[in-house]
């Protein structure tokens, strides 16, 4: 989605987080390696400066994200402005809101979280979970609070029918 670029100063981030809590960022179409228009994909620059600060096809979004990372503060006001036509404002938003999203088709919709390891996967990734019995000093195995205690049981009940007893195999009497 967002290509992103190692940044080479802040220069331009720096100012927006600093006293004007703004930040104008300007859009133009991006070229691949043999100068042909990438289609969808825009160059973002902080206005008056020529650093790059991400190719991406949701160029306020994935600007916003990359700000964020960088450090400056989720309240500062984020306008994107065109090249060709940079006094006219063709999105705006605060940094933090607009980091919270992604476009799907020609909505926006909340940004799912980065994958990574699911709430409380730290006892299960470190393998059988085992518990060391205070006063016996041995291993125990960990079980779910529905799992039996005894042994594993190898036959299941005999299913029996409403209305008749465990055994009866006749037909139930009306």
């Amino acid at each position: 989605m967002a290509h992103l670029l190692a940044p080479a100063s802040m220069s331009g981030a720096s100012k927006a987080s600093g006293r004007n809590k703004r930040l104008r960022i300007v859009v133009s179409p991006a070229f691949d390696r043999h100068h042909r228009r990438r289609h969808d994909h825009f160059e973002v620059r902080v206005f008056g400066d020529d650093e790059i600060i991400c190719v991406s096809r949701q160029p306020l979004l994935d600007a916003s994200r990359v700000f964020l990372e960088r450090g400056v503060a989720p309240s500062t006001v984020i306008a994107m402005v065109h090249a060709g036509n940079p006094t006219v404002v063709a999105l705006k938003s605060t940094i933090g809101v607009a980091g919270e999203f992604d476009v799907m088709g020609s909505r926006f919709v909340r940004r799912k979280p980065p994958p990574g390891p699911m709430r409380g996967a730290s006892v299960a990734a470190s393998g059988p979970a085992t518990l060391e019995h205070p006063e016996q000093g041995a291993h125990v195995r960990l079980r779910h609070k529905a799992a039996p205690a005894g042994p594993a049981r190898t036959q299941p009940k005999a299913l029996t029918r409403p209305g008749t007893r465990k055994g009866d195999t006749s037909a139930p009497t009306r």
